[in-house]
């Protein structure tokens, strides 16, 4: 009995490091080996566009406010022109011939009306004298009053024709480019037949349209620019309009441009950075129906869901506390509360 009991403590001695090791490797076995990374180096800004055109706040049709027959056409398309430069000149004989009307009868009422206020005041001094009644002297009071009103109304007469006059000279209304013209010289024209087109190239805005998704995101983004011809232009939101196109779902936003412009028409995109953080699809596992990551929190495996998650898109992350890390490799057999062995991961 003796002797097999030493049997027993001599194989027990033999066996105790095996057995010590086993227990140790068991233990190494519970902690999951993974790799991890620092949430902020996976983190992403999206950048979304959407199509654009610069359109001009001023382009309009000149034509005369007058009628009569075209003289002379000052211009042609492709011509700068400053407000008030000289685009056509209509035959102005007729608003002439009304002018020297007008300024004939203002003459003829101004020696009635010189005339009419001596004959007031001689009768006024004849009545004082008892040469005359009360009743003359109210009739000549009556005429001048009279004249002076017609005075009034011809000189009115005057100044319309002066200005219709003026108008058979069409000028353009603001500094533009002419990019049509109409009018021929000897052609009859009025207010209703256009002589030239003029646009502004100096007040002009780009008018893009936005999926109605996208809008608070454009709204937070710092930085917006217009890329055409691959050339970039910095632009601020100026309004977005408060109507939704059923069609297209998207909604009109108008932009003003920070300095540089380019011309009227030009098509491009409006670009911009989504300025909320995002990780990567390919980082995300499903747990309990949920879409998250896994944060390696103090050696152990925190489950972090995102609501918004969407299968095989970025998603938007809540806010990121420093110096998180997220499981990379071997996230994928992980349950929440397990023990985190990391090792060196290859970048």
């Amino acid at each position: 009995m003796v002797a097999k009991l030493s049997s027993f403590l001599l194989m027990l001695m033999l066996l105790w490091p095996s057995l010590t090791l086993g227990e140790e490797m068991a233990g190494q076995q519970k902690a999951i080996k993974v790799t991890v990374k620092p949430l902020q180096s996976l983190v992403t800004h999206p950048q979304d566009d959407a199509t654009a055109t610069v359109v001009s706040l001023n382009t309009t049709q000149i034509s005369p406010e007058v009628t009569g027959k075209i003289n002379k056409i000052a211009v042609d398309v492709g011509d700068v022109v400053e407000q008030g430069y000289l685009v056509a000149s209509l035959d102005p004989w007729l608003y002439r011939g009304q002018l020297q009307q007008a300024l004939g009868a203002l003459k003829e009422l101004e020696v009635a009306f010189t005339l009419a206020k001596k004959e007031r005041d001689r009768a006024t001094r004849l009545q004082k004298k008892g040469q005359s009644t009360q009743a003359v002297v109210d009739g000549k009071i009556a005429q001048v009053d009279s004249l002076a009103a017609k005075l009034v109304g011809q000189k009115s007469r005057v100044a319309e024709s002066r200005t219709r006059l003026g108008k058979a000279a069409v000028v353009a209304p603001f500094t533009g480019l002419i990019i049509e013209r109409m009018g021929q010289k000897g052609a009859w024209v009025g207010p209703t037949n256009p002589i030239a087109t003029l646009v502004d190239l100096q007040n002009v805005e780009l008018v893009a349209h936005v999926a109605a998704a996208q809008i608070t995101q454009l709204q937070m983004a710092e930085k917006l620019l217009f890329v055409h011809l691959q050339k970039k232009y910095t632009v601020t939101i100026r309004t977005v309009l408060a109507v939704e196109n059923a069609a297209t779902q998207t909604r009109e936003v108008r932009l003003t441009f920070d300095k540089a412009k380019p011309p009227p028409g030009a098509a491009g995109r409006l670009t911009w950075q989504d300025p909320r953080s995002y990780l990567p699809p390919w980082v995300l596992v499903r747990r309990d129906n949920s879409l998250g990551l896994f944060l390696s929190d103090m050696a152990k495996a925190r489950f972090l869901p995102l609501p918004n998650a969407r299968e095989g898109l970025p998603a938007l992350l809540p806010d990121m506390v420093e110096g998180v890390d997220v499981v990379i490799d071997g996230r994928e057999s992980l349950k929440q509360g397990d023990s985190l062995s990391i090792i060196p991961g290859q970048d």
